[in-house]
Order: C-alpha cells, then structure tokens, then sequence
C-alpha cells in the first residue's frame, strides 16, 4: 500500500481511492468512504468502502482523498 505514514484509525471517515487487485489479471478501483475498521494486536488491520472489507496487502495506489 502506497499510503503507509498514517495510522488505521484515521481513516475512519475519510474518502479514499485505491485499486484493489481481484486476480493478477484483474483489478476495480473503488472509491468510498472508511465506514468500519477491524483492528488486530498483529498489527493487521481491515477497513470497510462501500460494505466490503480490504486488506491494506491488496491494494494498489492507495490516496486519502480528503
């Protein structure tokens, strides 16, 4: 993820744009606002666009739009 110098909870609410690699051969942009975040003691972490749950390892040219 290109956009690693924040940490998960502030994106909570912000609009962001990343796209998101389905398959090697096939990628969407989606662009929406951080409505949930899932947070681990592994530091890993998930947050929800448009009710779906993303991986930071997915995507691709992640920005904070606001």
């Amino acid at each position: 993820m290109a956009a690693a110098n924040f940490k998960p909870i502030e994106l909570l609410g912000k609009q962001v744009s990343f796209i998101y690699e389905v398959f090697e051969s096939h990628s969407e942009v989606v662009q929406g606002t951080v409505t949930h975040i899932i947070l681990s003691l592994c530091e890993n972490y998930q947050f929800c666009v448009n009710n779906v749950y993303y991986s930071p390892d997915e995507l691709i040219s992640f920005q904070i739009l606001d």
